[in-house]
């Protein structure tokens, strides 16, 4: 039976485990900057963001197998690849949407 355990570390990563990754990485920082999921403009912005973040971090030493396994056990985005996504729009945009919602106004009735 193949396991994971037997595929050597140094062996360079599949795409599909790289956007899994990225995945992982990208719900952690929506929810550490309180992004919704629901808002895929956002959420899109997020995503190629970070997959930028992790490529320019990897550069020309690709992700490994091991980088894999050890942010999947982690399950946490390094410090390094989340100060290079920093983004004060995206940040700004939700804390607007959560304040437009927390704040209402009541109605003025005119008689």
């Amino acid at each position: 039976m193949n396991t994971f355990a037997n595929i050597d570390a140094n062996r360079t990563a599949s795409y599909k485990q790289f956007q899994a990754v990225i995945s992982m990485f990208t719900a952690c920082v929506a929810k550490k900057w309180r992004v919704s999921k629901t808002n895929t403009k956002n959420m899109r912005i997020l995503r190629a963001r970070v997959t930028a973040a992790t490529a320019a971090h990897f550069g020309e030493a690709k992700m490994t197998h091991g980088d894999v396994q050890k942010f999947f056990k982690l399950q946490v985005i390094p410090r390094e690849i989340e100060q290079r996504i920093e983004d004060d729009q995206l940040k700004r945009t939700a804390a607007a949407n959560k304040n437009k919602k927390s704040t209402a106004k009541p109605k003025i009735i005119k008689r």
